[in-house]
Order: C-alpha cells, then structure tokens, then sequence
C-alpha cells in the first residue's frame, strides 16, 4: 500500500473519537452544525491532498469546493479559513509564465486560502471602523516600509561605482504581493467582517478546531516516530522546506501539518489561550469535554519538545490570570504548582530529561538543545552589529554581510530564528517599532475594554473572549521572539489582530468601552 493511502487512513482512525468529542463540544456552545460543516470541509480537503497527484488539480478543486460551500456566508469563509490554515502543509510551488515572464510568483495552501476566502472580505465595501484607525494605519505604513525597502535594495544595483537598474521589478512586485496577501489581507478580512460577539464566539471555536486535530495527530506522530504529512507533499509533488525528521532526547519532535516543530508548538499555544475563552464550569457535561481538549492540546505542546513555545505559553498563562480578579492569589497557586510539579518531575529520571529540556535548566553545554539557545544569543550579537550600520531603514540584503555570513549553519543557511532581528534588519528600527506599536496599542485597547468589564455579568461572555485574546496576543510575541516568520506564523498573527480589532470594534459600537 502506497504511504500516502497508509498515512490517511491512519490520520483519520487518530482523529475520529477526538472529533465527534469536539462536535458534542460544540453542540453544548449551540455550534453544533457549524462544527459539522467544517468537519466535512477537513475531511474532503485532507482527502484531496493526500490522493491526487498534482497540486494544480488539488487547487482547482479546492477553489471549486470553498467558493460553492461559503457563496454569500462571510463567516463561514473566515471559519474556515482558520479550520483550514493549519491543516496541510505550507510547502510552495512557482505558478509558471509565458514569454518574458519565466514565473509570476510562488504560491503555497496558506496563501491560496488568503485569495480564496479572505481577498473578497478584504475589498468588501464595508468600511472599517474608526475605532482601530490607529492600528490600521501603522500596519499600511510597516506594509509600505517593507515594499520600498525592498523596492531600493532589489531594483539597483552598483555597477563600477555607477547606480544602474536591475532586472528585479518583477520581483518587487511579486514580493509586494504576497506580503500583502500575508498582511493586509488577513487583518482587513477579519476587522471589517466580524460584527458581533456570536461571530467571534465562531471564529474562535473554528480556530480551536483546526489546531485541535493538528494536536492530536501530532502526539501520534511522536508516538509512531512518523511523520504523516510528508506523503502528502511528496504525491503532490511539491517542495518542502521544512518537514524533516528532528530528534530530541530519543523522541520525534511533532510537527503535524506545520512542517517545523515550533511552528506547531505555535499554533498549539494560540489554541490553548483561545480555549480559555470557552471555559464555563456551569455546564457539567461540556466541562469534561472542555478538559478533555485542554488535555490534547497540553499534550500537543509537548510533544513538539520547543522551547520557545512552552516559554510563551507560560507567559500566556501568566497574563491570563494576572488580568483576572483575584490576581495575585491566582498567580501565587500557579507559581506553587509548578514549583510543585517540577519537584515531583525530579524524582524520576523522565521527569529529570523533561527538566534539562527548559531553557538554561541543563548544565550539558554540548546538547543540541544548548547548542540552539547558544546559537540565539550569537546571532543577536550579530544582529545588532548589522543593524547599527542601518539603524533606521534597515537593508533588504543584511544576509550578504559579512557579520551574518559567520551565522551560516552546516546546511548552508543563515536561520533567523527571531522574527523581531529580522524585521529590525530588514526595514531597520523604524520598522520594528511600526511593528511593536500594533502589538501594544492593541493590547492596551483590549485592556482597556475587560478591565471595564470585571464584575459585570451581563458581559461575561465578552470579557472572557478580551481576556483570552489579550494573554493569546501576549504568547505570541514572545514566540516569534525564537522563531521567523515561516509557514503559517505570520498568517496568525495578523489574523488574530484582525479578530481582536473586530472585538475593539464590537466593544466601541455597544458602548462597552465606556460602561
């Protein structure tokens, strides 16, 4: 039997008791149907990519199947999207030219997805609202940034001491293009379409969804020491980057669909902090399901053995509670857990490996594990010298330095492990702090709105989905603090401040910044 066939049918015996627990989940939260149908919608795609053997009829097929399935349903198209993003690999194709154009530009699931579903909703004629005008602004200007720069450094080049043009418009703007698919795309679809809580209430379930069975396939993949997803790429045809065999302490780091172990561990974090919004001990039935999926997530997040990731999950945790009534009793109980729970880790020998995986908790300097955090730290030093030298703009072509050139791995690459450096090196400081100010005015309009919210049953619901975002929003910039902004990263963290600028607007309509 070809690996492929063997492979989906083993994807489909991992997730099927997972799945019916997560649509008796969403029947108790009244999106029974919805869960449903992007259940059918997951199966039909994952059974596309798997068993045909060309990623262009695999793409014709999706486009046919999403544009029928949410013709006139802006909501759907946005759930689905999220249930869809982290279910199939990230690898990229060149879409081939005619006549002097040898190609137009690469293109992978993830982007496809961005044109299919969220491209109308980005141009739609609904206005965006005055609320998140700030935010929306600062993200036209870090998209621009990024084009021009790009833009000065590709279209001339030095000649003899003579500036002459080059051949790289094209490359421009194929360049401006997709980062506008990866940027603009995301945040104006969910900003401007989501109207109400109950849709946010939707998109967060959906979002939950998708990287739920990505969790559970994940463990499997640990468990089996394969990787699954592999086979799809390969029947298709399509390069993959990303998707290789890494080990830690004997185990296969899990990777899913997300090609790259802290990619996963990524989205699990999200998924985690967004499943705190659904929290509800009142329902007794749903709060063992509720348990149950917290659990598969957990185990997800540590099966990837990344670091990064469990360091920005605890900084969720943190600030989700920190927010929170009670704060500093709830802060003292979790502190004493895990001081507890690591004490009793301790007293095993798994439990001491598990330990020495920690950052800076294992006194072997010649580990992998330490080798990574080492590698951090020189190519911030290195970083920093780069970007001194273009302090405000950055350059396009700071890999061509000398001062990087020492970074380059065994593999004949210079991996940018810092989404932060590489922005800062790019588009220089002016950039980063563009970037930054996206994350904290955000932040401090979520605030602002659940800290007015605290204590007013009527907004329960609305204060739970604040507080869920702003600790989601939290995790993820310390996350790409050790990771780029590969595959799926970038996609999420544009969408989730789409959604959490849909929630701002939410709250500025209903007046609820101001009760």
């Amino acid at each position: 039997m070809p690996e492929e066939i063997r492979a989906l049918i083993f994807i489909f015996i991992i997730i099927s008791l997972p799945l019916a627990l997560f649509i008796r989940f969403a029947s108790y939260l009244s999106l029974k149907a919805e869960a449903k149908q992007w259940a059918v919608i997951w199966a039909i795609t994952t059974i596309l990519a798997f068993l045909l053997p060309n990623f262009w009829v695999f793409s014709a097929f999706i486009t046919i199947l999403l544009l029928v399935f949410t013709k006139n349903n802006p909501i759907l198209k946005i759930c689905l999207f999220f249930v869809l993003l982290p279910s199939l690999p990230a690898a990229s194709i060149a879409i081939p030219g005619f006549g002097i154009i040898n190609y137009f530009f690469n293109i992978n699931f993830p982007l496809i997805l961005s044109i299919i579903l969220l491209l109308p909703l980005a141009f739609s004629r609904s206005s965006p609202n005055r609320a998140t005008k700030s935010i929306r602004y600062f993200i036209y200007s870090f998209f621009l940034l990024f084009v021009i720069v790009h833009y000065q450094e590709s279209s001339f080049v030095h000649k003899g001491g003579v500036i002459v043009r080059d051949s790289s418009f094209t490359e421009v703007l194929r360049y401006g293009f997709i980062l506008g698919l990866t940027i603009i795309v995301p945040y104006l679809a969910m900003s401007k379409t989501i109207k109400s809580s109950t849709d946010i209430n939707k998109i967060l379930l959906a979002i939950i969804f998708g990287i739920f069975l990505q969790a559970c396939i994940g463990i499997a993949e640990t468990l089996k020491g394969w990787h699954l997803y592999n086979a799809a790429t390969e029947s298709m045809g399509i390069s993959w980057s990303t998707g290789g065999y890494q080990m830690r302490e004997s185990l296969l780091r899990a990777s899913a669909a997300l090609g790259h172990s802290i990619t996963f561990g990524y989205t699990l974090v999200i998924g985690l902090g967004l499943l705190l919004s659904f929290y509800s001990p009142k329902d007794p039935k749903a709060h063992k399901i509720f348990w149950f999926i917290l659990v598969i997530l957990s185990m997800g997040l540590l099966v990837t053995l990344s670091r990064g990731p469990w360091v920005g999950a605890a900084a969720m945790i943190i600030f989700y509670f920190l927010i929170a009534d009670k704060s500093f009793k709830n802060l003292t109980k979790l502190a004493l857990i895990a001081v507890l729970s690591l004490s009793i880790l301790s007293l095993f020998p798994v439990g001491q490996r598990f330990i020495e995986l920690l950052p800076y908790m294992s006194n072997e300097t010649d580990t992998h594990a330490a080798g990574t955090i080492s590698y951090r730290e020189r190519l911030m030093e290195q970083s920093w010298k780069v970007i001194q030298k273009n302090p405000f703009f950055g350059s396009a072509n700071y890999m061509d330095t000398p001062e990087m050139e020492v970074m380059r791995q065994g593999e004949g690459i210079i991996d940018m492990v810092n989404t932060y450096l590489a922005i800062a090196l790019e588009i220089g400081l002016v950039g980063l702090g563009m970037f930054l100010m996206i994350f904290m005015i955000t932040l401090s309009r979520i605030y602002k709105i659940i800290s007015r919210l605290k204590r007013k049953p009527e907004y329960e619901n609305q204060w739970r989905q604040g507080r869920s975002l702003f600790a989601v929003v939290i995790g993820i910039m310390v996350i790409i603090f050790t990771v780029s902004s590969i595959g799926v990263t970038s996609f999420y963290y544009w969408s989730i401040l789409g959604v959490a600028a849909a929630y701002i607007n939410i709250a500025k309509q209903n007046q609820i910044s101001k009760t």
